[in-house]
């Protein structure tokens, strides 16, 4: 099971804090050609929206969890938008 609280009632609280969300985003893709079809560019933004609501550089992230469209079409675009935010500047061995 996953608890979701804000980190100062968790601390509060005496909570074990695994993690904490520092920042999210949401968007709608625009125009595509079908619900499979996501929109590489609007995938690339809504990932850098959340990385300036957090205060993060791409550098700092180590994990991101993904649930993708389940298609051989879509998968990829998302995929190649992460690799686009996460990819630069990063070592060989992260």
């Amino acid at each position: 099971m996953l608890v979701l609280k804000l980190l100062s009632q968790a601390q509060a609280d005496g909570d074990r804090i695994l993690a904490v969300i520092r920042g999210t985003a949401c968007n709608q893709d625009g125009r595509t050609n079908g619900i499979t079809a996501p929109n590489g560019n609007a995938q690339r933004e809504v990932i850098q929206a959340a990385l300036a609501e957090s205060g993060l550089s791409a550098g700092d992230v180590d994990y991101v969890e993904t649930h993708g469209t389940g298609t051989s079409l879509g998968d990829p675009v998302e995929v190649q938008a992460l690799g686009q935010v996460f990819a630069p500047d990063r070592p060989a061995d992260r």
